[in-house]
């Protein structure tokens, strides 16, 4: 893993496996889209709820309270908007996604 300063992600290619560097433990890892211009980049969130909207997900995650399962969206991609200059990223080199795959494997049951 590496961290890179916004800069140097934005040029990254998609597919881009990282988090944002806030402190640690890291947060929720994500995928990079492709760039937009020059300050922005499309991003997955893996754990996006599987939802029509807003409404929608307070809904199932309201469900998934008491007991009911919901999907993931592993299709769902947005904007990241906000263009937070200073922003570091811990980027995945494909050496981790490969182990992060393999200990996910094991995770199959």
């Amino acid at each position: 893993m590496r961290i890179v300063n916004r800069e140097t992600f934005l040029q990254l290619p998609s597919n881009t496996v990282f988090v944002e560097y806030d402190n640690f433990p890291f947060e929720a890892i994500c995928i990079k889209g492709d760039t937009v211009g020059e300050c922005d980049f499309y991003v997955q969130h893996i754990l996006e709820v599987k939802c029509k909207d807003v409404g929608d997900q307070d809904n199932i995650l309201t469900a998934a309270k008491n007991g009911a399962t919901f999907q993931l969206d592993f299709d769902c991609i947005g904007r990241d908007g906000l263009f937070e200059e200073e922003q570091l990223f811990v980027v995945f080199e494909k050496s981790d996604v490969l182990m992060l795959i393999e200990r996910l494997k094991k995770c199959v049951i």
